[in-house]
């Protein structure tokens, strides 16, 4: 349950509402079809959904009945092998995107986060240019 007042959902799912993103059909507000956001942007901006985003999961974590599933492993590889998890990273969420634009029907809504946050700043490493240590 989100902790926020029944104007502030109302007003929230105006706007899809009128673009057709969502319909309400038989007391239930559902996605018209798969939907991807691209959230690319300024660099501000993408900080500030992924800060939203970071908070509305660390608060399902605390929810008993929450059936969140969460993983995490603390590593310790070199930084040849810190870019192959990072592209293999990028491979599953390649491979997510995919699945859920081909998801039928779209019955509910989940968030996907993927994170790879190394501890220490990246040093120049001896690999091919698309493979880089940029964020």
């Amino acid at each position: 349950m989100l902790s926020t007042t029944e104007a502030v959902v109302e007003d929230a799912l105006s706007r899809p509402l009128q673009a057709g993103i969502i319909v309400f059909q038989d007391k239930h507000y559902r996605v018209v079809g798969s939907l991807n956001v691209d959230t690319r942007a300024a660099k501000q901006l993408v900080a500030n959904v992924q800060s939203h985003w970071i908070g509305v999961a660390e608060g399902r974590l605390h929810q008993e009945t929450s059936p969140t599933w969460f993983a995490y492993n603390v590593v310790s590889v070199s930084q040849r092998d810190l870019v192959q998890v990072e592209e293999e990273l990028k491979a599953v969420y390649r491979e997510i995107r995919a699945l859920v634009a081909a998801s039928e029907p779209t019955e509910v809504a989940a968030l996907v986060m993927l994170h790879l946050v190394p501890f220490e700043e990246c040093a120049p490493l001896e690999v091919p240019p698309s493979r880089s240590c940029e964020r």
